[in-house]
């Protein structure tokens, strides 16, 4: 008799369903019809954290953020390039007639920035007084690695960035080391016979800023084969010659100093240097996403699998997830995101495989609409209707959830960020749901 129960209502399910491909459901349409076996909820209940990782490799990526900047979301955050320099390969001032002019540290900027831009950035310049080495000879350098250097600066310089236009930020060197170096290469002196003999006389850069003076921070590329120091002078002849002497930034031993401090912001909540997911009750209801600061946003659907108690089987027809960036969190000077990606995830945090599109054969992506006329219409959209599908098959073995990130490929390059409200507030997360129960 049970046997002969579920196959009645198998074949029920089956006329159903082929019997809605007919004709397609209006999403909006909260009745839809009359049809007493399709369910529309318009906010189905989310859960919102945020997941935040301290430490993250910064070694080997294609910019530097070097700034510092005050956000009453995320805290305060600072940035430095720390790099060592390789030896030019040719030394052409040995023997010849020259004279010194300067020595210049020579910045790239990207597009990418993190504050006002109308605001000059106080650049400092330090050398190392330790070499770049890892005392386990791991070639990988995280964000909040330091090494010591001088506190006197060896060059400094006060410069508004026009990020996407300014082609070169540069900053003169003091004479006295720029002339000590000028001399040494002109000796073919013991300091510049090899890269070892080189690094032990100059060990290297810290690149950071003025943080009682700066409130921005920038990108800076630096492609492997980057000139960063510049020695400018001249061959003394009839006529004067002008001459550069490149250095190159050696691409295994440069990375990023990046660190937050969230003392005063909603995120204090979390200790430093410690992965951590906190629930959006702790951080002010809110959660939040930053695509260079390692946080991330996690989704759970803690009660999907009660769908299954009201019917005993189910159909997901739709499921539509739309996020709304928290009102008052990304006017200028800050930036949304253009693009987001969702992941599956399980119960350490860990990002599974993103999710695709209807076709199975393209990543999920959320692009964001902007609603430049009002503000009241900006938001991301995702299709979720597999992903539900999948968790309420899985049923009670399922402990999957999503995590929301910036799009791949934005995190070494971009500082945009995102704020999300949580269904205790409005203009936040929404999960629209079409269920077809039996």
């Amino acid at each position: 008799m049970q046997l002969l129960r579920h196959i009645f209502y198998a074949v029920l399910l089956l006329n159903l369903l082929t019997g809605c491909r007919k004709t397609d459901i209006a999403f909006e349409d909260e009745n839809n019809g009359s049809d007493p076996s399709i369910t529309y909820y318009d906010n189905y209940p989310v859960s919102l954290s945020t997941y935040k990782i301290d430490s993250f490799i910064t070694s080997g990526h294609s910019a530097w953020s070097i700034g510092y900047h005050r956000d009453s979301w995320f805290g305060n955050t600072e940035g430095a390039g720390y790099t060592e320099l390789l030896l030019p390969d040719d030394t052409p001032l040995k023997g010849q007639s020259v004279l010194y002019d300067s020595l210049v540290l020579v910045l790239t900027p990207t597009k990418g920035y993190y504050g006002d831009t109308a605001l000059p950035v106080h650049f400092t310049v330090n050398e190392l007084t330790e070499n770049i080495r890892n005392d386990d000879e791991d070639s990988r350098y995280y964000n909040a690695r330091k090494f010591s250097y001088n506190p006197i600066p060896a060059g400094t310089r006060t410069v508004s960035v026009r990020p996407g236009r300014d082609t070169a930020i540069t900053i003169r060197l003091n004479d006295a080391l720029g002339q000590d170096l000028f001399q040494k290469l002109k000796n073919n002196a013991p300091e510049i016979q090899s890269q070892s003999a080189f690094i032990s006389y100059i060990k290297g850069f810290r690149i950071g800023v003025d943080t009682s003076l700066t409130n921005n921070l920038y990108y800076f590329s630096i492609p492997s084969d980057s000139m960063v120091l510049r020695m400018d002078y001249r061959i003394n002849g009839t006529t004067y010659q002008e001459k550069k002497l490149k250095f190159k930034i050696n691409s295994a031993r440069q990375f990023n100093y990046l660190y937050t401090d969230r003392q005063y912001s909603p995120l204090s909540v979390f200790t430093a240097f410690k992965k951590q997911l906190k629930s959006s009750d702790l951080t002010a209801h809110k959660a939040f996403l930053h695509s260079n600061l390692g946080s991330m946003i996690r989704i759970s659907i803690p009660d999907l699998l009660s769908l299954k108690e009201l019917h005993p089987y189910v159909k997901v027809l739709k499921a539509l997830l739309i996020l709304r960036p928290a009102p008052g969190t990304y006017s200028y000077p800050y930036s949304l995101p253009p693009a987001l990606s969702l992941y599956s995830t399980d119960e350490s945090n860990a990002l599974l495989s993103q999710l695709t599109d209807a076709t199975g054969q393209s990543a999920l992506t959320g692009s964001l609409v902007t609603d430049n006329l009002y503000g009241e219409q900006t938001y991301y959209s995702f299709d979720i209707t597999s992903f539900i599908s999948s968790i309420i098959a899985e049923g009670e073995f399922s402990k999957t959830a999503l995590m929301l990130t910036a799009s791949a490929g934005t995190t070494e390059t971009s500082l945009e960020r995102l704020v999300i409200n949580d269904q205790t507030l409005s203009k936040g997360i929404q999960l629209k749901l079409y269920i077809l129960g039996l």
